[in-house]
């Protein structure tokens, strides 16, 4: 964006969209919510996978031969 635009991010709202966080809206739910706590579990088994896979993902790629963006 910011090649394209000169910005450095987006804005979270305008005449077309509006756009939130969705652990920020999860965070903000009260504390006497019962889809809170459900939800803040979901959340970090999702962390948690994407950490593993992301983790996964960068160890292989370097010994990847079809690998053309490693630059060593």
């Amino acid at each position: 964006m910011h090649e394209l635009w000169g910005v450095t991010t987006y804005r979270k709202e305008n005449k077309y969209l509006s756009s939130a966080c969705l652990m920020d809206l999860v965070s903000a739910l009260p504390e006497d919510d019962p889809d809170k706590l459900e939800l803040m579990e979901t959340q970090e088994r999702l962390l948690e996978t994407y950490d593993t896979l992301a983790n996964q993902y960068h160890t292989e790629k370097l010994d990847s031969p079809k690998n053309s963006l490693v630059l060593g």
